[in-house]
């Protein structure tokens, strides 16, 4: 199945009032429970009649916005910023339960709202939990999350501070009567469901907004405003001519080519073997993992074409695809959209994950930078702290950096006769 334009605009605008929703209440939460005011107020501990177990959560919670701070943001976005970031947590949480579901990797746990077979079947096992504000409800939600959390245990870590803005029992009921709008219930067995998800939750007039910019003033920012929906065709047409094309040069699959129907001219043999299990797919620019998917697909028919179940490749498939991206939101989108996507073959067992990972710096820690630096000579110093200040530049040009040319300018530098002997061999 892919999405239609009129599934992907019922899912935006589900998506768009899911986050609405959220980001309203758990600000209400925040404020009552938490003494966090959206102006960036934050009210003294003593002032609030907070029990001892909300204590540690609200410091983790005020840790944050401190962090934020001291990235440049005042009070108020900072705040602002927490809220958006809570909302995107509890959403795409239970985004990926309904799509669980709708792969009969989950029990029926959303489309049904409060009459879901698996929230009442564990009422039934453990009826006091119905006496919390939600009954039960959110925490059963939560076990679901965190049975995902096996594979994808960045994105369901139990321990995120933002968890402990939970949504109020109103709003958790608004959101689980959207979640079982039949309408919608074709779209969540789709593969791209969950990338269009992490899409949409920015909204085209906030994404037109950071592109009227002069400048993108974090990664963020220029992850959002370089966000370009690519349609299906696109995707397979690439696909098809890339790595597609790629098995049937090498004969690996020689019956692949009625499968790729965007294939253009069916490519002659060549000499050039190619294991199945070597093939690797790098997406420089992954986003919620779309090109990623379309790769899945024609692996899993390769494989198939070998004999080899749906099931049983999908450990084999996932250790092949590799992307990048600048923002750690998409990237464990697009790594926990690969997962779930094997899932749907592979019920049981572990499977190895995605090498799908976020461009980051070298930590900043100066005592930690000073213990390092200390053993070193000076020249090998001077070699450190020049990649430790190129890889600065890793969340705004992630796979564009190169950090290789840096590296062997210092090398050089640091030992002319590496560059002597280089430029020697070269020569001769």
């Amino acid at each position: 199945m892919t999405l239609t334009a009129a599934d992907r605009a019922l899912l935006e605008r589900a998506i768009a009032r899911g986050r609405s929703l959220l980001e309203t209440d758990l600000a209400a939460v925040a404020e009552g429970r938490f003494g966090i005011h959206e102006s960036g107020r934050l009210e003294e501990e003593r002032t609030l009649a907070l029990p001892a177990a909300e204590r540690v959560p609200r410091a983790e919670l005020i840790g944050v916005i401190q962090h934020l701070q001291g990235s440049g943001l005042n009070a108020k976005d900072a705040v602002s910023r927490l809220l958006r970031e809570a909302a995107f947590t509890t959403l795409n949480r239970l985004v990926a339960i309904r799509v669980a579901e709708a792969i009969d990797l989950l029990p029926e746990s959303l489309g049904g709202g409060r009459a879901s077979r698996g929230y009442r079947e564990m009422l039934e096992i453990f009826p006091l939990l119905a006496k919390d504000p939600t009954g039960g409800y959110w925490t059963y939600l939560r076990l679901c999350t965190d049975e995902l959390a096996k594979d994808a245990p960045v994105l369901f870590d139990p321990r995120n501070p933002l968890l402990a803005l939970e949504p109020s029992a109103t709003a958790l009921d608004e959101l689980a009567a959207m979640f079982a709008d039949p309408k919608l219930g074709p779209i969540w067995g789709d593969a791209e469901a969950f990338g269009w998800t992490y899409q949409y939750f920015n909204s085209a007039a906030e994404r037109q907004k950071m592109r009227d910019t002069t400048a993108p003033r974090n990664s963020r920012e220029l992850a959002v405003r370089n966000q370009f929906f690519t349609p299906r065709y696109v995707v397979d047409f690439l696909v098809h001519n890339t790595l597609g094309r790629r098995l049937l040069e090498s004969s690996a699959v020689s019956s692949l080519a009625g499968h790729l129907p965007m294939l253009i001219d069916s490519p002659a043999h060549s000499d050039s073997p190619l294991d199945l299990k070597q093939v690797r797919v790098l997406d420089p620019a992954v986003g919620s993992g779309h090109f990623l998917l379309g790769c899945y697909d024609v692996l899993e028919l390769a494989w198939k074409e070998h004999g080899v179940d749906a099931g049983k490749a999908a450990p084999l498939i996932l250790p092949c695809l590799w992307g990048i991206d600048i923002d750690a939101r998409c990237a464990q989108v697009a790594a926990a959209a690969l997962i779930l996507r094997a899932r749907r073959r592979c019920r049981d067992g572990n499977l190895p994950r995605p090498h799908v990972y976020t461009a980051r710096p070298l930590p900043p820690d100066p005592s930690a930078w000073e213990g390092v630096l200390s053993e070193l000579d000076p020249g090998a110093r001077q070699l450190v702290q020049r990649v430790s200040e190129v890889l600065g530049n890793s969340p705004t040009l992630g796979s564009l950096l190169k950090v290789e040319d840096a590296l062997k300018r210092e090398i050089e530098r640091y030992a002319p006769a590496a560059g002597g002997a280089r430029r020697t061999a070269l020569r001769s």
